[in-house]
C-alpha cells in the first residue's frame, strides 16, 4: 500500500522524497499535502544539489513523526536507530547521495521541471527503484520502532 501511493504521487511529478514522506501520511497523522510541504526541499538531494538521497530523507521524515520524540534527548535515540534504515540504504545501493545514485546524471540535470519528463523517462530513472527501497526500510523500522 505504501509503495503503491509513492509510485502514484512520484509519477504524478512530486519528488523522490514528496512521494517517499506522503507514503506514510496516515501512519504520520498529517495530510498529505501538509508532508508535501515538509519534504518539498529536499527532492533530488537537497534543493537538487544531488546531496543525500531525497527518497532517503523522505521516509527519515516521515520515521521522525512517528518513531521520533519532541525533547532534547530524543534526537540520539532516534538517529541511532534510524542509522540502520541508512546503513541498509548505503549497503543496497552503494551510496546515499543523489550524484552517485542516479545512473545518467546530464540527462537529469536537463529535466529540472520534472513535470517534462514523460512516463518512460521516469521509469528509465532508478528513483522510483530508490523510492520503493527507502519505504521497505522505513515499513521495516517502523514496525520495529513504533
Amino acid at each position: 500500500m505504501n509503495k503503491q501511493k509513492a509510485k502514484e504521487l512520484f509519477m504524478q511529478n512530486y519528488s523522490c522524497s514528496q512521494s517517499a514522506a506522503c507514503a506514510f501520511a496516515k501512519e504520520c497523522g498529517l495530510s498529505e499535502d501538509q508532508l508535501k510541504k515538509a519534504a518539498i526541499a529536499f527532492g533530488r538531494g537537497f534543493v537538487h544539489n544531488e546531496s543525500i538521497c531525497g527518497a532517503l530523507t523522505g521516509v527519515a521524515i516521515a520515521a521522525g513523526l512517528i518513531a521520533g520524540g519532541a525533547e532534547p534527548s530524543a534526537k540520539m535515540e532516534f538517529a541511532n536507530k534510524f542509522d540502520a534504515v541508512v546503513k541498509a540504504f548505503k549497503q543496497k545501493f552503494g551510496s546515499i547521495d543523489c550524484a552517485d545514485l542516479v545512473y545518467d546524471k546530464e540527462k537529469l540535470a536537463t529535466y529540472r521541471d520534472l513535470s517534462l519528463a514523460t512516463e518512460e523517462e521516469y521509469n528509465a530513472r532508478p528513483c522510483l527503484v530508490l523510492v520503493f527501497a527507502a519505504v521497505d526500510f522505513a515499513e521495516k523500522f517502523l514496525a520495529e520502532n513504533k
